[in-house]
């Protein structure tokens, strides 16, 4: 075998393979569910509940016909189509509830109506502090629940004797004869998912998947050892974004970003899934570092390596087309050996150039790295690495040199 004498000489070149390389979207967290309603322990209605009624005197009870959870809901049944009847359960929310509500926080207030040949609107109230009584009719579709929405900002100073009361019930119409029966269950108090959330959540477990955007702007976020913050297709805002030994941030389902001030989110380097900079924002990807081989030359004392990385599922080349320091993102070829004179381990990174890369993923070449002088060292490895300016680095599996039969 030849010695090695000093270093290993290097060729990097491209080149176009042909036939050898490959071809190249929320539920709430349960802790902003400030109340959920089914009736699943009622049996009748009882204070501090009450039904009020007009023009007539229509029925209001707890059912078990029609259930949207569980298997009870409210149900409002005309006696007789004469007349225009109007009924409404005044809903009192508990006062533990209340209590543990945050003042000043903006929450959503839902109820499903299920209508049953009903020939009348539903209809809703709400004692919005910040705007009066806030109240509405909707129209029901026949055979199906239709969801009320109501988003309020709660002022606990302003609520008459400290009580919240949730009105819901038949609209009345002067045109419209009361006919057909109207159900109303699944009844919900929902902060809206914001920044506190994700802190409460981070503080509560070990992963947690996002349930919608969130814009933390004027906070820095730092994930403690051991935690896992799943965007989950969100977009997280904040001033800047850390991650201790241990914490990951990942995407499992895809679209979400990680938007910074001045490029401020730093990663642990194991993280996984590498952080791609955009101009929206970081995205998070999956790496593909299989298409890459030691080609058999039959070349004396050379190694020829080839490799093509590529991101996300469906081999992504975009962000790469353009050349890789845009997104933040650097490909290295990474050499080890040991020195045959000494027993030491020598590792030695090989940079693509942007004009390389360029090249690269503007066609469907790969990389070739071509390296002489190799049978002068012994356990020599190659892999191919891609980093972020985040601080992440995904490497692939080490391919051993093994030199040619004599």
């Amino acid at each position: 075998m030849k010695r090695f004498n000093k270093f290993l000489a290097l060729f990097l070149a491209v080149v176009m393979i042909v036939g050898l390389m490959p071809a190249i979207s929320a539920a709430a967290a349960d802790s902003d569910v400030a109340l959920f309603e089914s009736f699943e322990d009622w049996t009748d209605i009882t204070a501090p509940h009450t039904v009020w009624k007009a023009n007539g005197n229509p029925s209001v009870t707890v059912s078990d016909e029609k259930a949207l959870d569980g298997s009870k809901s409210i149900k409002f049944s005309p006696p007789d189509q004469t007349q225009h009847h109007r009924a409404k359960l005044n809903y009192v929310v508990p006062a533990a509830v209340i209590d543990k509500m945050e003042d000043g926080a903006e929450y959503t207030f839902t109820a499903y109506y299920y209508s049953d040949g009903a020939q009348y609107k539903g209809n809703w109230e709400f004692k919005n502090v910040a705007s009066g009584w806030a109240s509405g009719d909707f129209a029901l579709t026949d055979g199906q629940w239709t969801k009320l929405e109501h988003t309020f900002t709660l002022d606990k100073s302003a609520l008459p004797n400290g009580r919240l009361t949730l009105v819901m019930g038949m609209a009345w119409n002067s045109a419209e004869k009361s006919v057909g029966d109207m159900y109303i269950d699944s009844v919900s108090l929902v902060k809206k998912y914001d920044y506190s959330s994700v802190l409460k959540e981070l503080n509560a477990k070990d992963s947690i998947a996002m349930a919608g955007d969130v814009d933390g702007t004027g906070n820095d976020l730092v994930l403690k050892a051991g935690k896992t913050l799943d965007l989950a297709g969100c977009t997280l805002t904040v001033d800047s974004l850390s991650a201790m030994p241990g914490a990951k941030v990942i995407d499992s389902v895809g679209g979400g970003k990680i938007v910074v001030t001045n490029d401020n989110l730093t990663l642990q380097a194991d993280n996984g899934m590498l952080p791609i900079k955009t101009n929206a924002g970081y995205v998070l990807s999956n790496v593909k570092l299989t298409n890459n081989e030691l080609e058999d030359d039959g070349l004396d004392d050379i190694m020829v390596y080839e490799t093509r990385p590529s991101l996300g599922a469906a081999n992504n080349a975009a962000y790469l087309v353009d050349g890789a320091a845009d997104n933040g993102l650097s490909i290295i070829i990474r050499l080890t050996w040991t020195n045959a004179s000494n027993g030491t381990t020598t590792t030695m990174d090989v940079p693509c150039s942007e004009e390389l890369i360029k090249d690269i993923y503007g066609g469907t070449g790969a990389f070739r790295l071509l390296v002489k002088g190799v049978d002068g060292v012994e356990n020599l490895k190659v892999a191919t690495v891609i980093t972020s300016d985040a601080g992440v680095t995904c490497v692939s599996e080490a391919l051993a040199y093994t030199a040619p039969a004599v």
